[in-house]
């Protein structure tokens, strides 16, 4: 129930024009949503090569490039739709962008509820977010994406009153891969090691499997993995971050 629901029926579009073609077929302002600033960053990194993964400077660097593009605030920002593929791109977004988790951080329900296959979900989440932004003159919404397993971050803002300066773009690739620390990964990981994060495979209704992500002493990283059931019962319940490992072949057991 966390994560989202691809499998949908759905289609949306937006009409994009300039002021003029608006004005010249008769378009009643009342209707009309610009669009303020946008920011991405392009700079991939592969999740398990990340350091740390609490954080991602892609939407740290997008949103404050799309902020300071339109002139506002944070808290300015009203009306929002985080993407939501899973609840840690939600936190992240709030942590990056100075959002606070108790804030409405959906238009749509999310994409638990809303659905969407893929990145099209921000296509439909733009069609809901400029009917609210049609009821509320001069408030600001914003909508991001993420690409993926937060590969890569954008940050856009709209608004329904027309904004002082023109639209603007920045991409913020460059800053982001100088920020972005990258690890080796260790393909034949033997020996000590340390769980930096993990997650339980099931096998029907009952936890099997534990998968971890480790930090060797070398400073490279590893992937392994433990079929002790008990382990990954108790994987549900205990906080494993931290543990000591000991790795062999692809394997994993608690030190």
């Amino acid at each position: 129930l966390h994560n989202s629901q691809w499998n949908v029926d759905q289609a949306a579009a937006l009409v994009m024009t300039s002021v003029a073609m608006a004005r010249a077929h008769g378009i009643p302002e009342s209707r009309w949503v610009f669009p303020l600033a946008a920011a991405e960053s392009n700079h991939m990194v592969s999740l398990s090569q990340r350091r740390p993964f609490h954080r991602s400077p892609g939407f740290a660097h997008a949103g404050r490039a799309a902020l300071s593009r339109a002139g506002v605030a944070i808290a300015r920002v009203s009306k929002r739709e985080l993407y939501s593929c899973f609840p840690v791109a939600v936190r992240l977004q709030c942590r990056e962008l100075g959002i606070s988790e108790d804030a409405e951080l959906t238009v749509t329900g999310g994409m638990a509820f809303a659905g969407g296959p893929l990145n099209n979900f921000v296509l439909q989440a733009g069609v809901r977010m400029t009917q609210l932004l049609r009821e509320s003159p001069g408030e600001i919404g914003m909508l991001n994406a993420v690409s993926g397993f937060l590969t890569k971050q954008g940050v856009t803002l709209w608004s329904s009153t027309s904004p002082d300066s023109a639209f603007g773009f920045d991409d913020v690739t460059d800053a982001v891969a100088r920020e972005t620390q990258q690890i080796a990964l260790a393909e034949d990981a033997r020996g000590a090691a340390t769980c930096v994060s993990y997650t339980v495979q099931f096998e029907g209704d009952r936890p099997a499997r534990t998968l971890f992500v480790c930090d060797m002493p070398d400073g490279r990283r590893a992937l392994a993995a433990s079929g002790d059931a008990a382990l990954a019962e108790a994987a549900m319940t205990m906080e494993l971050c931290g543990v000591k490992l000991r790795l062999a072949e692809g394997s994993a057991e608690v030190a």
